[in-house]
């Protein structure tokens, strides 16, 4: 069944690993159809606080300290490109699957800024 919501996910236009991430939050409905499995409400509300939150002060403390990188994914156009942190690493192919769509360039961010800590 989850292989039929993947096909009609991605004939609707979404990328195969959106697509089968999707169908993975989906539960059968009593219709004998689908339905996401998600507390609408919940997320509603989740992302109505993560919108009302400003953490771009902290995220700066950190940066000056050497202690945030932000890594962002350049096919998405939601964060803007210049916070004035100056550990910022744009990843020009990725979308929002940045694990997915960029994972070695995402290795080297991750290694080039923390491999020292592994040794």
């Amino acid at each position: 069944m989850i292989s039929a919501q993947v096909a009609a996910l991605e004939e609707g236009g979404l990328e195969p690993a959106t697509a089968q991430w999707l169908a993975m939050t989906t539960e059968k409905a009593d219709e004998g159809g689908v339905r996401f499995s998600y507390d609408l409400d919940a997320v509603r509300a989740l992302y109505d606080d993560h919108c009302q939150t400003d953490l771009l002060p902290e995220a700066r403390t950190l940066d000056d300290a050497d202690r945030l990188g932000l890594v962002i994914a350049g096919k998405v156009d939601v964060v803007p490109r210049d916070l004035g942190l100056k550990h910022t690493y744009l990843l020009e192919e990725s979308g929002h699957n940045v694990h997915v769509d960029a994972l070695p360039e995402l290795l080297d961010v991750v290694v080039g800024t923390h491999g020292a800590d592994w040794v």
